[in-house]
């Protein structure tokens, strides 16, 4: 990585302010916490009010009598130690006020998310020089290979076969490199001029072996038909003519 471009980044680095995402994340993780301890409470209570419910029975005469006698009021003496249409209603707000919570829960995560994309969206801007940088110095390198592919593939072309190994060793960066990921438009490469001297050369001098070279072969090796066996025919024509 260039050192220029390192100090650049860790500038900005130096300079980025998530302070705002910071308090919102302490606060909604506090919320989460106090609404858990709600939750907590909510559910022992529920709970109880339901073992109250499973064992309630209705005041017997003695025990309205007992009270009465007491000086307990007769309609609370009727109802005896607990109303069941109380503990019914407070059951059911228990459980109104746990689905609340469980919204509230919901939400809270949900901030979390929003504070989370806004964290991202300040930090991964600032590593944009960096990809950049990335994207154009391994362009460049793939050019190279291009160019390296180019000169391979019309070795074997033009010798029968010797040189492909290596050729598809090239081809195969190549077509990871330009199809998949568009490090290089689709294109024709041209074979590099003083390798297809020498190729002529040799043509000249064999006999038996009438190999030829086309000018140019396409970058992404993947797509070379019919490309590719368009610029050999044109190869195989001129040097037939």
């Amino acid at each position: 990585m260039k050192t220029s471009l390192i100090a650049d980044v860790a500038r900005e680095v130096d300079q980025l302010d998530l302070e705002p995402e910071g308090q919102s994340y302490a606060s909604l993780t506090q919320d989460l916490r106090d609404i858990e301890a709600a939750r907590q409470v909510a559910t022992d209570r529920r709970n109880a009010v339901s073992e109250e419910l499973r064992n309630f029975r209705s005041p017997r005469g003695i025990d309205v009598a007992d009270a009465l006698l007491r000086g307990v009021g007769a309609s609370d003496a009727a109802r005896g130690s607990s109303n069941r249409t109380a503990l019914e209603e407070e059951r059911e707000a228990l459980s109104a006020g746990l689905t609340n919570l469980a919204i509230r829960e919901r939400d809270t995560y949900t901030a979390i998310r929003s504070t989370e994309h806004r964290e991202r969206a300040k930090v991964g801007p600032i590593f944009r020089p960096l990809l950049d940088n990335a994207m154009s110095e391994a362009s460049a390198a793939i050019s190279v290979i291009a160019r390296h592919y180019a000169a391979a593939r019309a070795i074997a072309l033009a010798t029968g076969g010797y040189g492909g190994r290596e050729a598809d060793a090239l081809g195969d960066v190549l077509a990871v490199a330009v199809r998949d990921h568009s490090f290089l438009p689709f294109e024709q490469v041209d074979v590099p001029a003083d390798v297809l001297g020498l190729l002529d050369q040799i043509r000249a001098k064999c006999s038996a072996h009438k190999g030829s070279a086309p000018p140019s072969v396409p970058n992404c090796p993947e797509v070379k038909f019919p490309a590719f066996l368009a610029t050999a025919v044109q190869a195989a024509r001129r040097a037939a003519g």
